[in-house]
Order: C-alpha cells, then sequence, then structure tokens
C-alpha cells in the first residue's frame, strides 16, 4: 500500500506579495529562502522516512512512501513558517 503527501504553506503567497507590493524586496527576497529552506527540509524528512518526493517547488511538495511516515507540527513549523499536510491512501484523499 503506498501513502501520498501533500504538503502546503500557510499564507506563504500572500505574505511575499504584501513584502513585494510594499517595496520590501530583499526581505521578501530572504523570506523566499527561508520558505526553500523549510520546505528542503520536510522534503529530507519524508525521504528519510523511505518516502520519495515527485515535486518540491514554491510553497509545495507532494510525496509517495511504501509506509506511513509521521508529520508532527515539528516537522512543518519553522519560526514564522507553517505548512500543513495531508496523507492518504490515493493523491486525492491527501489534499
Amino acid at each position: 500500500m503506498a501513502y501520498y503527501y501533500a504538503i502546503d504553506g500557510d499564507d506563504i503567497g500572500t505574505r511575499i506579495e504584501q513584502l513585494v507590493l510594499t517595496d520590501q524586496l530583499q526581505v521578501a527576497s530572504a523570506y523566499s529562502q527561508k520558505v526553500e529552506s523549510s520546505l528542503n527540509k520536510i522534503k529530507e524528512h519524508i525521504e528519510r522516512g523511505g518516502g520519495y518526493c515527485i515535486f518540491c517547488a514554491g510553497d509545495s511538495l507532494f510525496a509517495v512512501s511504501d509506509r506511513l511516515i509521521e508529520l508532527s507540527k515539528e516537522n512543518l513549523m519553522f519560526e514564522d513558517i507553517t505548512f500543513s499536510g495531508g496523507v492518504g491512501k490515493s493523491s486525492e484523499e491527501s489534499k
């Protein structure tokens, strides 16, 4: 049986948009790098658990694994950046 993981950033696009629209481009760039780093940590956690990442881009990740990998709050929170995650037995269920 396979497990599917859909991870998405919480309000990340809105935050970056606000920074760009208020001409805080350096802050937006730094925030974007923090998002990328945080998402890569989630990807590494899933891969350490035996999962395979289908895609990891922007503020989203989609992965699959043959076994259940725990995604706790600690795995999805990084300072002021948080992610929501869904796990299901099909890609549609993981939404």
